[in-house]
């Protein structure tokens, strides 16, 4: 019997990034992911990162998000003003 995986993509213009990490698009349901910078990476706590040794498909699009507008400064920022 074969294992079935689902992979879903996160679209790069869904994530907004700010100092502390990223925000990832909600689904329909306007459920949001939030993904933060730390010393050791990237940590997102979602269900399956938490059971998966794998990157879990919300750290997944902010490293091709990262990789797509390396240059910090060209990236959307969210501050508060």
């Amino acid at each position: 019997m074969e294992a079935l995986t689902m992979t879903q993509t996160v679209s790069t213009s869904e994530i907004i990034e700010s100092e502390s990490g990223f925000l990832i698009g909600g689904d329909s349901a306007g459920n949001a992911v939030e993904v933060l910078r730390s010393e050791s990476g990237l940590q997102c706590q979602c269900f399956i990162a938490q059971v998966s040794h794998d990157d879990c498909e919300h750290i997944r699009a902010v490293k091709d998000y990262l990789a797509s507008i390396p240059m910090s400064e060209d990236r959307p920022m969210l501050s508060q003003a």
